[in-house]
């Protein structure tokens, strides 16, 4: 083997950075000095972009001007490179946390991160920070900085030195440069066309191999790609081979075991085993299988007839030396598929439940289970976006649904889909909680309360101002994937989720903020304020069902209404008392004018002393939806 030709050592000196929307890569680059991220001002259209600012400090504009939801002053980001490759985030927002793979980073606050990092950004945006290695002169002499903790911890890539030391006439000098090969493809993401490139480097820099490549099993057939082969530099063209043996490959899958030839002649065909006689010495093909058997893709290498070879086909160490390339190549894309799943589920979930998916994937199957629903819609959109115009109403409801979204996955729960102006969420699926009505009336809690702020941050252009309507339920649903295999929608299905949309509904007939059902209501602490506003039956929904109004404050105010209004729907609904209900609520709309349950009680009541009902219900009827 010819060992003066090998790669030389790698050390980091920039950072790759990638910029994606949704899953989709809209730029890449690299920066090896500190760089602020944000949105665009009005006045610097076009694509993303990086730039020099007037105090020097080079910027990247990830966004138009128009995604209200990423800030100007974004976050800072500046790589260091003492030992393993890392970068510094600053997070320049003062009111939105960072989030990235294990964890979060809280308003005007600082962390170390070692590379790689993704970080989570609203509106599906996501940067990624990578090593970017260029060549030094000399391989470094430490193996143990080459390698680096998580690589060492490997006991794979650790019995490669072991392995090498077998074979004749090999330097610690060489073994050291062939582990850079392995160690370079190892440190780049399985999404990088170098992954896998490199790895068929190592093959035929360390086993002497002309021509390899990794062949990935997709969709029910072969992905043959030259991006993914290596051909040795020194190698005949005349003897290399243009692709990998078909048959050999087919064996590799469905026997899920490696083929060598000569060796495995008897399985492969007559003519194939004819052409490999004529331009090949010698081949393998080794699959890649996850944890579950499935394959992934074959490890395949092969050498032509050269001089200087004799009748020996692959040997012992060189076959031992291509499983443990597989296993790090395995290892490479069963990560590069979790990533992918990672980054389509942190636009559904939070951070943790992400994480929690990630170490168990089997949490999205589909499964029965308890969980609360929210429904919010925002109130008066047809007439505002009349007012305002189509593109200012958009921006406006995505500004909107941003901030209410946030509030969600703050407090671990689901995104599940948006209708319009209407959001849908989830607690209590895929990772079950005892919490989860607590969770989502929290959450409905904060989004009552945000409304202040939106509407001052919007008050230039929506004068009068907007609200949200909120139905809360709780009660078993199916939840699984309820999109399809072209579109992901994880969600629940069932009577709770009718339901929950029906309430939501039922908050502008009785012009509150809030509503939930008996259940939620009876899965709450004591002392976060509600009141029982009737019971009601629901268009399309067999029974009568308790309604409540979650208070969005704890003050003085709110508790005298909420026993004002108890007091006086106990007279009510005892039938035989209508003139002192109607009395006892007159009292409360004077008190609170405002208040919409108060006003229709007033009404119900007067109705029963003009016209009384036979016999008397105090269940209240909805007409519409």
């Amino acid at each position: 083997m010819d060992t003066d030709h090998f790669v030389e050592a790698y050390s980091p000196v920039s950072i790759i950075v990638r910029l994606s929307k949704q899953g989709t890569n809209v730029f890449e680059g690299d920066f090896s000095e500190a760089m602020d991220f944000g949105r665009q001002k009005q006045s610097e259209l076009g694509e993303p972009r990086v730039q020099r600012s007037s105090n020097s400090r080079t910027r990247f504009l990830i966004a138009p001007h128009t995604e209200t939801m990423l800030s100007r002053d974004l976050l800072r980001v500046t790589p260091q490179f003492d030992s393993a490759p890392s970068v510094v985030v600053d997070n320049l927002q003062t009111d939105l946390c960072l989030s990235f793979h294990d964890g979060i980073l809280a308003p005007q606050s600082t962390k170390t991160i070692h590379l790689p990092l993704s970080i989570n950004l609203p509106n599906g945006y996501r940067l990624e920070f990578l090593v970017k290695p260029t060549p030094l002169p000399t391989p470094r002499v430490s193996l143990a900085s080459r390698l680096g903790d998580s690589l060492v911890r490997n006991e794979t890539i650790t019995q490669l030195p072991s392995l090498l030391a077998k074979q004749q006439g090999l330097t610690p000098e060489t073994i050291l440069s062939w582990l850079n090969v392995v160690i370079k493809a190892m440190q780049c993401p399985a999404s990088d066309s170098y992954y896998y490139k490199g790895f068929s480097h190592a093959v035929t820099e360390i086993a002497d191999f002309d021509r390899a490549e990794v062949v990935l099993w997709n969709n029910g057939k072969w992905e043959h790609d030259e991006v993914r082969s290596f051909v040795r530099k020194e190698a005949d063209p005349a003897v290399v081979s243009k692709a990998p043996s078909r048959t050999m490959l087919e064996h590799a899958r469905t026997h899920r075991e490696k083929i060598i030839h000569p060796e495995g002649e008897q399985a492969t065909s007559s003519w194939e085993m004819n052409s490999l006689r004529v331009f090949l010495h010698s081949a393998i093909a080794y699959p890649l299988m996850d944890e579950k058997g499935e394959i992934l893709g074959v490890l395949y290498a092969d050498r032509g007839f050269r001089s200087d070879f004799g009748a020996s086909s692959i040997s012992d160490e060189e076959q031992r030396l291509i499983e443990i390339l597989a296993a790090g190549i395995t290892a490479g894309i069963i990560k590069s598929k979790q990533e992918q799943l990672v980054t389509k589920y942190q636009q559904f979930f939070s951070p943790k439940i992400t994480e929690a998916i990630r170490q168990k994937p089997s949490l999205l199957a589909g499964e029965e289970t308890r969980v609360t629903v929210l429904f919010c819609d925002i109130r008066g959109f047809s007439r505002i976006a009349d007012n305002i115009g189509t593109a200012r109403a958009m921006e406006w409801v995505s500004d909107t649904l941003s901030e209410l979204s946030q509030i969600v996955l703050d407090l671990d729960g689901v995104l599940v889909d948006y209708v319009g102006d209407e959001m849908f969420a989830m607690w209590g699926a895929p990772e079950s909680s005892e919490i989860h009505a607590f969770q989502a009336a929290s959450a409905a809690r904060l989004m009552m309360n945000r409304r202040a702020k939106l509407s001052e941050r919007w008050s230039g252009l929506i004068t009068e101002g907007f609200d949200f309507g909120i139905g809360l339920c709780t009660g078993s649903a199916r939840v699984g994937n309820t999109g399809s295999k072209q579109k992901f929608k994880y969600g629940p299905m069932g009577r709770t989720v009718n339901l929950g949309s029906r309430i939501q509904g039922l908050t502008k007939q009785w012009r509150v903020g809030t509503l939930l059902d008996g259940i939620t209501h009876a899965s709450l602490p004591v002392d976060m304020l509600r009141r029982r506003i009737s019971s009601v039956t629901v268009v399309g929904l067999d029974g009568a069902l308790d309604l409540y109004e979650l208070l969005p404050d704890d003050s003085d105010t709110s508790k005298s209404l909420v026993e004002g209004y108890e007091a006086a729907y106990s007279l009510f609904e005892c039938g035989n008392k209508p003139r002192d209900a109607a009395r006892a609520f007159g009292e409360l709309v004077q008190r609170f004018p405002q208040d919409g349950p108060s006003l229709i009680m007033l009404v119900r009541c007067v109705n029963e002393l003009v016209e009384p009902t036979i016999p008397f219900s105090p269940v209240w009827s909805t007409q519409t939806k």
